[in-house]
């Protein structure tokens, strides 16, 4: 009788240790459970949880939104003395335009939509043209003598444009003259 005195209290013993040393938050306890769970349910038992350390949001770049498209049309006022840029040779061969100027006044498109601007001046050395909503620097970083036209040079460079907080720098190649 003494031994299975003994071995009860040897269990009760280990039972209670056993029981104080597990975390009580692993314990789940649903207090509220439907009799039949519903599919939804069945789907997010399933379905792992992943727990994420809540931050503060990231600065997102700003991206721009201006596309830059080619033309193949412009007024007359854009004939004669001024600079004609273009994206590829090809588009050059193919007098697929992304800027023309007329020395006061510049033309591009941008989202779909011609854009024309007046001539400000220069500044830092770079050519600026400006809308009421818009602003262009074209800064030409290559000048070659072109052979084929008679008071014309070959360029290469950037513009950008700049509508508030947008930016958009591309690169060109071209020609300026008459």
């Amino acid at each position: 009788m003494k031994r299975k005195l003994v071995k009860q209290a040897v269990i009760f013993v280990l039972a209670f240790a056993i029981i104080s040393c597990t975390d009580p938050k692993s314990h789940k306890v649903r207090e509220t459970a439907p009799a039949v769970p519903t599919t939804v349910q069945k789907q997010v038992e399933k379905e792992p949880v992943i727990i994420t350390e809540e931050r503060e949001p990231a600065e997102t770049p700003n991206v721009s939104k201006l596309e830059l498209e080619t033309f193949t049309s412009y007024p007359d006022e854009f004939s004669g003395c001024g600079c004609s840029l273009f994206l590829t040779e090809q588009d050059k061969q193919e007098q697929k335009y992304i800027y023309l100027d007329a020395g006061d006044i510049a033309m591009i498109k941008l989202n779909e939509e011609v854009h024309t601007f007046e001539y400000k001046g220069k500044v830092k050395g770079n050519t600026l043209y400006t809308s009421n909503s818009m602003q262009i620097e074209v800064n030409i970083t290559k000048t070659v003598e072109n052979t084929e036209m008679e008071e014309t040079s070959d360029v290469e460079g950037t513009f950008t444009v700049t509508k508030g907080n947008e930016k958009l720098v591309q690169k060109f190649i071209g020609y300026c003259g008459c």
